[in-house]
């Protein structure tokens, strides 16, 4: 055997040993402030908690299981498990150097307030609703996207700046909508599922951590009488009926 290859079966055994010996309330106090493990038990290598807080908000017990073979890219992974109550979340979860992390096969349901917390996302209007999200493989930089597939459905949507629920709506990351990615960041597209508002648009992200959301609304037979007045604050409408309209901002 190549003294190479047993040059990484000893560093991968050595650290292998050392997550399984590290006990889990060490790692918890080296995470940020805005993330807290209550009652922290096992250790790196499988561990659980009683209860995760992120954003201030509880979502429940939490169970994570050291991944092996994560080791070979350079990064610790993770199977981690967030049954509930208030938002179930699993799948693959890798920490590798300079701030970036990989997530893969991972699926979340739950209130949208918990998933917001969750994230970390700040700037975003105070929203309720359900969400189903699906994650087939995505890297964050410093908790920013730059790479991502999958799907994010909120279903019964309402803000806080309209007393009428605005609906389910899905937003898709795909090959499709990579085209359209800016250089160096990422795109995605946006359509209603059942709303009383027809919405398609097309979601920017760029790597500064600002974003643009283009595209067009339209009304239906169904839609209630308080969101019109919505659609005659955007631009006059197209030979559909449909009106175009542009926002954006930072997170």
């Amino acid at each position: 055997m190549r003294p190479r290859t047993l040059l990484l079966i000893g560093v991968g055994t050595f650290v292998l040993v050392l997550c399984a010996n590290v006990p889990a309330a060490w790692v918890v106090k080296r995470l940020p402030p805005a993330v807290q493990f209550v009652n922290p038990s096992g250790s790196l290598f499988s561990g659980a908690a009683d209860g995760l807080v992120a954003g201030g908000q509880s979502l429940g017990p939490l169970e994570w299981r050291f991944r092996p073979f994560a080791l070979l890219t350079l990064g610790l992974g993770f199977h981690v498990t967030l049954p509930g109550p208030a938002l179930h979340v699993e799948g693959d979860v890798s920490l590798r150097p300079l701030g970036r992390v990989t997530l893969s096969d991972l699926k979340a349901d739950g209130p949208l307030e918990a998933l917001v917390a969750l994230t970390g996302a700040g700037g975003l209007p105070q929203a309720s609703g359900s969400v189903v999200l699906k994650v087939g493989q995505a890297t964050l930089v410093h908790g920013w996207p730059v790479a991502l597939s999958g799907t994010l459905a909120v279903n019964d949507l309402k803000v806080a700046l309209s007393p009428a629920r605005l609906g389910s709506y899905e937003l898709v990351f795909d090959a499709a909508s990579a085209k359209r990615a800016p250089a160096g960041g990422l795109a995605g597209r946006v359509h209603d599922t059942t709303a009383p508002l027809a919405l398609d648009a097309a979601l920017s992200l760029a790597k500064d951590r600002t974003y643009r959301l283009d595209g067009t609304l339209g009304s239906r037979p169904t839609t209630p009488a308080d969101l019109l007045p919505v659609l005659d604050m955007l631009a006059p409408a197209d030979a559909a009926g449909r009106r175009p309209f542009s926002i954006g901002g930072a997170l």
